[in-house]
């Protein structure tokens, strides 16, 4: 398994299967039109939804903020509309293809590198245990949680949540779970709101 690759090289990696996707799924389609105009696209479109994700935006907005972007540029290669869809399918499903298979070798959730990874620990030092967050596939870890204000002691299950950056659940064997989240979630915590007069 390819477990330790560095965060550039996944990035590289998710840069060329991407534009592989958009160059075979258009070369499909339409023979006539030159590879080198949509393997260019999905460069730029793999390239935008990691600038997305980077901004800590949320898994939807991931998804969906390229796709205005893929049609005006499957428009200006194809002029068809018929043609376009059809690209479009059949760009997804190689993409999918292409995302299980990385999946399974890189133990990595997306072909747009961008979601975060979670442990519980002790650092050489520490005097407590702490949630550690690495945003670039555990070359760095960032300490998220404070020791000196909750112990949380024995963790029986700690996961991200796939669909909101920044919050984290917490199960330690009782009744119910913690979760903590952070700026990228979005989340407001109803004490911290302003009252709204009536």
């Amino acid at each position: 398994m390819l477990t330790n690759l560095p965060a550039p090289i996944l990035l590289d990696i998710a840069i060329f299967f991407t534009a592989l996707a958009w160059g075979l799924g258009i070369y499909l389609i339409d023979k006539r039109v030159l590879i080198f105009a949509p393997l260019a696209i999905g460069c730029f479109v793999c390239l935008l939804g990691y600038s997305v994700a980077s901004l800590g935006a949320p898994v939807w907005l991931v998804v969906a903020a390229p796709i205005p972007v893929d049609f005006l540029l499957l428009w200006y290669v194809l002029r068809k509309p018929r043609k376009m869809f059809l690209a479009y399918a059949a760009i997804w499903a190689i993409y999918i293809g292409f995302h299980l298979l990385l999946s399974g070798l890189l133990r990595y959730d997306s072909l747009i590198p961008g979601w975060k990874l979670y442990v519980h620990g002790r650092t050489p030092g520490a005097t407590g245990d702490a949630i550690y967050q690495s945003p670039d596939m555990a070359a760095t870890w960032i300490q998220i949680s404070d020791p000196t204000r909750m112990q949380l002691g024995e963790i029986n299950s700690l996961e991200g949540d796939m669909r909101t950056q920044d919050l984290v659940y917490v199960g330690k064997g009782g009744r119910g779970i913690f979760y903590g989240y952070g700026p990228a979630s979005g989340i407001v915590h109803p004490s911290l709101r302003r009252r709204q007069r009536p």
